[in-house]
């Protein structure tokens, strides 16, 4: 029910006789043409990344170039349907094809109004919450509604994607460089085709993680967590990267703080015991929910994986993909070749929050006070 969003750019089959991440002295292992792979589990952000690089790189080329006509564009009619059929068709509730109905009447033609009326009803935002896991495409239908409500000018489907599949490339120029993004679909029926992605020369391989991902299942299992698969899948493509002999650049990428933090405040349980030893990198980071905690956690298991098959911790970075800062800050990074910083997201440093302020304010004991905070 309803149909897929997809997110294929120039699609391009590859044969299978080449060995993986060799060095060439061909058109790819040159300076003046980059490579950068990103792979990782499905739902991670890897395309969404690339259109908003390729998006800003054209924009700063062509400063008329309009959002919309980047890209073949999905209509903002038809994500506002997808979302509405996905919902019903994943939620368990009864009640939900009645709520539906207070609001229309004819069920095989919604649009953004539908959509605009529904989010307004919390019986209807309560199931979203509800099945939103199994939903991990649709998880900024709020960022999505508001852009819409307000008019702004942005890339519907780069908030509501569907699932990648094949090898996707993106071409940009950048200073006097060619460099081509490569990504490929993370599903298991996907991941076959990552050796094609690393035949030839790869100036970086980018392994995406959505750090959101710690509560849901596998898919196509539900015994098997999600960033526990992810992190299988890190160490298996770590292996291999070691045994080539290539001095191939790794880059950690974590995505989707944002929707972490979002559960965590929601009182969603993490679920597995917190690393002791903070980051330095991270001490600084919110930690009213733990959010902290659980961002350190998860890092650290994988940087250790790294110092145990790599011998040496990588680069790593946070960002929220669909954040354009964040994305103009990870391109500088990767195109400058800057290796020796790690970049977070400012989504996760606030400079005191609300609960933090009230504890400091009460274990003060203070009188006479009045805190005055905009929301």
């Amino acid at each position: 029910m309803g149909g897929k969003l997809s997110s294929n750019h120039n699609h391009h089959q590859h044969s299978n006789n080449t060995p993986l991440l060799q060095q060439t002295k061909h058109s790819n292992n040159n300076d003046n043409h980059q490579r950068i792979v990103l792979l990782g589990n499905t739902s991670s952000g890897k395309s969404t990344i690339c259109e908003m690089i390729q998006y800003q790189k054209q924009h700063q080329a062509d400063k008329s170039c309009n959002t919309y006509n980047l890209f073949y564009k999905v209509d903002s009619n038809t994500i506002s349907k997808t979302i509405i059929e996905q919902i019903l068709f994943a939620s368990k509730d009864i009640s939900i094809e009645a709520i539906i109905r207070e609001y229309t009447n004819d069920c095989n033609n919604f649009d953004n109004s539908t959509l605009f009326a529904l989010w307004n009803d919390q019986k209807f935002r309560n199931i979203y919450q509800s099945c939103q896991d199994s939903l991990n495409l649709f998880e900024n239908v709020d960022i999505f509604v508001r852009k819409l409500k307000n008019h702004e000018s942005f890339i519907p489907d780069i908030y509501i994607k569907g699932n990648s599949s094949g090898i996707t490339e993106y071409d940009i120029n950048f200073d006097d460089k060619k460099v081509t993004f490569v990504t490929a679909g993370g599903k298991t029926s996907e991941r076959k085709k990552w050796n094609f992605c690393l035949q030839g020369n790869v100036s970086v391989l980018v392994y995406v993680v959505s750090l959101a991902e710690f509560n849901q299942s596998g898919y196509g299992d539900e015994k098997v967590n999600r960033m526990d698969e992810s992190l299988k899948l890190y160490k298996e493509l770590m292996t291999r990267v070691s045994n080539s002999g290539n001095n191939t650049r790794v880059v950690l990428l974590f995505t989707k703080p944002d929707i972490m933090m979002r559960k965590l405040r929601s009182y969603i349980e993490f679920g597995r015991l917190f690393e002791t030893e903070t980051l330095t990198d991270l001490s600084r980071i919110v930690n009213d929910y733990h959010e902290r905690d659980v961002l350190n956690t998860i890092i650290s298991s994988f940087l250790t994986e790294t110092n145990n098959i790599y011998g040496k911790i990588p680069e790593y970075h946070i960002i929220q993909s669909i954040s354009e800062l964040d994305i103009s800050q990870l391109a500088k990074l990767m195109l400058n070749n800057e290796k020796n910083r790690h970049y977070i997201s400012n989504c996760l440093f606030e400079k005191i929050s609300l609960v933090r302020c009230y504890q400091l304010v009460m274990a003060q004991q203070l009188t006479d006070l009045t805190i005055k905070c905009q929301l």
